[in-house]
């Protein structure tokens, strides 16, 4: 395959023409146009001389189009001829791409299923509060990253989340099962923590007012 070589044989376009006589020719009448003046008498003869040029210009630009089909007829004919080779190149290509996609995309559920078993495994009954989205990192699903890696990513984690709870049951407070909730909701420890100390604080202070009613019937 890798010796494979399209072979061209090429002869640079040779195109000959009588440029020089008709450039010397040509500049020496654009001379005498270039001399003329417009008057009022002779105004229509200079647009007549106008139109003259003019159909110089378009003969020259004709005969270039005509010469430049003529040179580009051969590249056309291998162009074709390339275009039906690549074709032929880009049809196992798209039949390996879509092998490899396949593939991969096998590859890629099967690791998300082990990745859903793992959280199983490390959540234990927590994986009725916490969801594995929770705590999911698209990393995981690299070929690059190891299982062992992923487990060890999850169990830290729910270290972390045990710590957590204990920290929040160990307040004491009354409102330990709804910061408990909160904290399953965004896994967000600090805001468990102030619900609980903002409640503990509005708890204090209306036990302070009672007393200080009760205060107040007590001396009337």
């Amino acid at each position: 395959m890798n010796n494979l070589q399209i072979l061209v044989n090429q002869q640079p376009g040779i195109i000959t023409t009588n440029f020089d006589d008709i450039k010397a020719e040509l500049s020496a009448q654009m001379e005498i146009y270039k001399a003329l003046e417009v008057t009022e008498e002779s105004k229509q003869e200079r647009k007549k001389d106008v139109a003259t040029l003019r159909k110089l210009v378009k003969a020259v630009n004709e005969k270039r189009i005509e010469v430049k089909k003529k040179c580009l007829k051969p590249y056309e004919a291998f162009e074709e001829q390339a275009y039906e080779l690549v074709e032929i190149i880009n049809e196992p290509i798209r039949l390996l791409d879509s092998q490899i996609k396949e593939y991969e995309d096998k590859q890629r559920q099967e690791k998300i299923n082990t990745i859903k078993q793992i959280f199983t495994e490390v959540a234990g009954e927590l994986a009725e509060y916490i969801a594995l989205e929770q705590i999911y990192d698209s990393k995981w699903e690299n070929v690059a990253t190891s299982i062992k890696s992923i487990r060890e990513d999850i169990t830290a984690k729910f270290i972390e989340i045990h710590s957590a709870i204990t920290a929040i049951k160990a307040t004491g407070s009354e409102k330990v099962q709804e910061a408990l909730d909160r904290y399953y909701n965004n896994l967000d420890l600090a805001s468990a923590i102030t619900f609980i100390n903002q409640y503990e604080q509005q708890k204090r202070e209306i036990e302070w007012r009672m007393r200080e009613q009760q205060e107040r019937e007590r001396q009337a």
